[in-house]
């Protein structure tokens, strides 16, 4: 599994959902996803691109944590949207990887 296509009802993506997914590489979060949860993708090490969309509102502690090789995170809104988001601890992996104003 190198990506995981979500469907498009969720609001919310649980506490450890993909946790320890070794070879996921790509996630493309769909719009109108609330929040994501406490280590919902932590320990995936082959983690490379994430599409988050401006719904989310939440982002729980450790829920990217452990993912070294996070290259591009790519946000649907904007830099002050993205300011008004909750990110909770070890998830700086998301940061130094944003791009704002993401339209597929």
């Amino acid at each position: 599994m190198s990506e995981v296509n979500l469907p498009e009802t969720i609001v919310r993506i649980g506490n450890g959902a993909f946790a320890l997914c070794d070879a996921l590489t790509e996630i493309r979060i769909p719009d109108g996803v609330l929040s994501i949860e406490t280590q919902a993708f932590c320990y995936c090490p082959a983690l490379q691109t994430i599409i988050i969309p401006s719904t989310v509102t939440f982002i729980g502690d450790y829920a990217f944590a452990e993912c070294p090789v996070i290259t591009d995170v790519y946000f649907t809104g904007t830099e002050e949207e993205w300011a008004s988001i909750t990110v909770g601890e070890l998830n700086e992996s998301l940061t130094g990887a944003i791009h704002f104003n993401y339209a597929e």
